[in-house]
């Protein structure tokens, strides 16, 4: 089989695991994801980011701190590789987990801060076309983390914006939803 082929499969691969646990929040299936041995750096990033959010949506913060620096490792090697492109999604990935783990260790500013970035660099970024879509958009782990900080008329505003790019995703409307009923309160 032909390295790109290898690729694609293994990002599929991880992209699935990770997608399927996270848009379910099953947080405990999601802090255990593993990458595969042999896989590329983009491609095990997928699954140290799903875990970290895993992990600080548990309550595991040392492994949550654990698997968003080996993302943050992942975007530097990938940096110094010369492949600009995935070292961006990676490091985007750590921004997101990155505020996850903050958001965790009650550091709600930095958490805050990290996901914004993180969506305005995803909302920057033309997507390649092994990804056709995020596994989980930044703007929609933003409006999740903006409803945790019972900030509902901020969220609705980011799950809107993730409904304008990715019209029906089932996250992003339960979001509108949640954040519509609790802005009626």
């Amino acid at each position: 089989m032909n390295p790109s082929s290898i690729f694609k499969i293994s990002y599929a691969k991880a992209a699935i695991r990770a997608r399927c646990a996270l848009e379910q929040q099953h947080w405990a299936e999601a802090e255990n994801l593993v990458a595969d041995p042999g896989v590329q750096p983009q491609v095990a990033a997928i699954s140290h980011w799903a875990a970290a959010l895993g992990a600080a949506h548990t309550g595991n913060r040392q492994a949550a701190r654990q698997h968003a620096e080996q993302v943050r490792r992942l975007s530097s090697e990938l940096q110094e590789k010369g492949e600009v492109y995935w070292a961006q999604q990676v490091a985007i990935q750590g921004e997101e987990a990155g505020g996850w783990v903050a958001f965790a260790e009650h550091r709600t500013y930095d958490a805050l801060r990290l996901l914004k970035m993180a969506a305005d660099h995803e909302d920057a970024t033309e997507k390649h076309p092994v990804t056709p879509g995020a596994v989980r958009p930044a703007r929609e782990l933003l409006g999740d983390l903006l409803m945790e900080m019972h900030e509902p008329k901020e969220a609705l505003i980011a799950y809107q914006q993730v409904l304008s790019v990715a019209p029906g995703r089932r996250n992003a409307t339960r979001g509108v939803v949640e954040a519509e009923r609790a802005n009626d309160k």
